[in-house]
């Protein structure tokens, strides 16, 4: 990564036993006092039922029920 910018990813990963997941992937370059990166920091969320449209239309099916 040359950049030195934040950026933010999806990354549709797969685990060892075939699950597919999705992830947010974060990295953000931290920096020195004299504003040099110098190592960059990585966090990550699975975010897979937020991009699942088969479970995000199971869950509004539910609200929905739960209203009427």
């Amino acid at each position: 990564m040359t950049a030195v910018e934040e950026r933010l990813l999806s990354v549709l990963y797969v685990a060892m036993k075939g699950r597919a997941f999705w992830c947010l992937l974060d990295i953000v370059p931290i920096k020195n006092e004299k504003g040099e990166v110098v190592l960059f920091l990585a966090s990550h969320k699975d975010i897979t039922n937020d991009r699942d449209p088969t479970h995000r239309l199971g869950r509004l099916n539910r609200d929905y029920i739960m209203r009427v």
